[in-house]
C-alpha cells in the first residue's frame, strides 16, 4: 500500500490569485495554510515557487563569488559556533569570553584574514570567516 503524502506539489503551488480565480469559478480548491507549509518543509521547497527563489539565490551567489574570486579573494569553509546541540551530533561543549578578550581577538583575527563577518549577542560571539583575500595581496602588506 503506497503511503499518501500530507500535500500535494499541485495544491502547495498555487498562487493566491489562482484560488481565487478557481473559487470564483465554483471549483473546490484544497488551500495549504502555512502550518502546513511548515510541517512539511521538503514537500513545500520542491515545489516551482521555491524552486524559482532557489534558482535566483543559487545565482546571485555565484555571480558575487566570482566577482570576489575575479579579486583574489578566496573562499574557506569554516567550523560553525552554534548555541546549543546540534542536529548532526557534533560535540558540545561550553565557553565564556568576557567581551573584551573576544573584542581583541576579533581584531587581530580580522589584521590576518581580511574580512571576517562576527555577530554579537548576549556576550556571546561566533565569528566565521568565508571569503577572505590572502594577506600577499592586501595593499598595506605589499
Amino acid at each position: 500500500m503506497r503511503k499518501r503524502l500530507p500535500i500535494s506539489f499541485e495544491d502547495a503551488s498555487r498562487s493566491e490569485a489562482e484560488i481565487e480565480n478557481l473559487e470564483a469559478a465554483g471549483k473546490q480548491v484544497v488551500c495549504v495554510n502555512q502550518h502546513t507549509r511548515l510541517n512539511n518543509r521538503v514537500l513545500d521547497a520542491g515545489t516551482p515557487p521555491h524552486q524559482a527563489i532557489f534558482s535566483l539565490e543559487n545565482k546571485v551567489l555565484n555571480l558575487f563569488g566570482q566577482l570576489l574570486r575575479s579579486e583574489d579573494f578566496w573562499q574557506i569553509m569554516t567550523p560553525n559556533i552554534i548555541a546549543g546541540s546540534s542536529e548532526g551530533g557534533a560535540d558540545v561543549f561550553k565557553f565564556e569570553y568576557k567581551i573584551v578578550a573576544v573584542f581583541s581577538a576579533i581584531t587581530s583575527a580580522s589584521q590576518a584574514t581580511g574580512n571576517l563577518w562576527c555577530t554579537v549577542a548576549q556576550r556571546k560571539v561566533g565569528f566565521k570567516v568565508r571569503l577572505t583575500k590572502p594577506i600577499s595581496t592586501h595593499n598595506k602588506h605589499t
